[in-house]
């Protein structure tokens, strides 16, 4: 398994590569539909200010007779091997997202056009573009991504918001989305994850031995795990610490069917709910004219525990000071917007049936998802430098720290 996209330059990629760039093609194509009226002129210009590590991505400018000018975001991906990654994007955006927004019951760019190629695994998708500011910009030092950065020329007059109050409001965004598909029965396959828990419950109910869809794909990305952090000394840079590496140890250790299911039993206490997956300051802007927080990046969306978006971001981004100073107010936050019915949110979980107190264990619970990353990118020197890596490692430390986790008692289980 490769979880590592390219921009190769493959026929999908040059096709539509020219496509940005011509009126014809948006005149004649679905995305027309979506257009005020017949397109004039098409510009097209990349764009390196972005959170992604492997997509390109370009501004399109387009004109028109009778229309204001429109200025869109084009995300190209060449080949990738997990082409459902890709696919499952497009389709996240067109039966998920897009009717939330229009709803303005989450903030997301509005999506305008996506196709892919599955025997390349290639991905087109076309966004408003959104004049704003990449979320991770506020986290100053705290992030080795804004190395050699002149922050203060990027965020301008913005400057006076902070990193915790660009988290507040990430956590109250991304619990809108975690409330509307709580413990969901209807979510589609192409969602990671969901055949995971289907088959679980399924076998719950009928106690079979069979090995199932769901089961199968879950040993598969165990197995990416293990295989990944056997091969640690591929990183003879990174300074592990014995503490971390016994969690991780007694995490893989873990990786069994039986004790997913246990996991991830509604009945036993244990919620789920569609993920962003990839939820930290990288994958989420903030508007200059309105100070909303949109999230981006939907191509990792799976499904899990809610409060483990909350855990991703804060471990990502967040100084250690201020996450432990920090994180229960956010953590109620984020509660809070999660079981609360608003103008913004026409459902809300049932606090009687979720505490706070089962949201933070939840939470803690979360680290699980820097222990598969830390597993899965050890050999990929390619996809995350060794400086990042470590910054990682320390994060990660800290945090399970923080919260007293042992790998004899209460060791979080490695999620994809």
């Amino acid at each position: 398994m490769t979880l590592t996209p390219s921009t190769e330059k493959t026929l999908f990629y040059t096709t539509f590569l020219g496509n940005l760039a011509s009126k014809d093609w948006y005149n004649t194509s679905p995305i027309s539909q979506k257009l005020p009226s017949e397109v004039v002129t098409a510009q097209v210009s990349p764009v390196t200010e972005t959170g992604g590590h492997f997509a390109e991505v370009f501004a399109v400018e387009l004109t028109f007779d009778n229309s204001p000018p429109l200025s869109l975001i084009a995300k190209l991906v060449g080949s990738c091997d997990v082409s459902q990654n890709y696919q499952r994007e497009i389709t996240i955006y067109e039966h998920f997202l897009s009717p939330l927004q229009e709803q303005g019951i989450i903030t997301v760019p509005k999506f305008y056009y996506g196709t892919y190629d599955a025997e390349t695994g290639g991905k087109l998708i076309i966004l408003e573009k959104i004049d704003s500011v990449l979320c991770g910009r506020f986290f100053g030092d705290a992030s080795p991504h804004n190395d050699n950065t002149d922050l203060q020329s990027i965020l301008g007059k913005y400057a006076s918001l902070t990193d915790v109050e660009i988290t507040r409001r990430a956590f109250i965004d991304i619990a809108r989305l975690h409330s509307q598909y709580w413990n969901s029965t209807d979510l589609p396959s192409y969602i990671r994850g969901v055949d995971w828990v289907k088959s679980a419950n399924a076998e719950q109910k009928a106690e079979t031995t069979e090995i199932s869809k769901g089961e199968e794909e879950y040993n598969i990305f165990m197995k990416f795990a293990r295989d990944n952090w056997a091969r640690k000394a591929e990183r003879p840079n990174a300074e592990f610490n014995p503490y971390l590496e016994s969690i991780i140890e007694a995490s893989l250790a873990q990786t069994t069917w039986d004790r997913f299911n246990a996991r991830f039993d509604p009945q036993n206490g244990h919620p789920y709910t569609i993920l962003h997956s990839d939820f930290y300051p990288g994958n989420a802007l903030v508007g200059k004219n309105d100070e909303k927080i949109y999230i981006i990046d939907f191509e990792c969306c799976s499904v899990g525990s809610g409060p483990q978006d909350c855990a991703q971001w804060a471990i990502s981004h967040l100084n250690v000071e201020t996450r432990k100073q920090h994180e229960l107010g956010l953590l109620k936050e984020y509660y809070e917007s999660l079981t609360t019915v608003s103008e913004h949110q026409n459902k809300a979980v049932d606090p009687s049936q979720y505490t706070f107190d089962m949201c933070l264990k939840d939470y803690i619970f979360a680290a699980g998802k820097w222990i598969w990353l830390l597993c899965i990118c050890a050999p990929m020197l390619d996809v995350i430098p060794d400086k990042l890596y470590q910054h990682f490692i320390v994060q990660l430390t800290d945090f399970l720290q923080t919260h007293n986790v042992k790998a004899d008692e209460n060791v979080p289980l490695p999620r994809p």
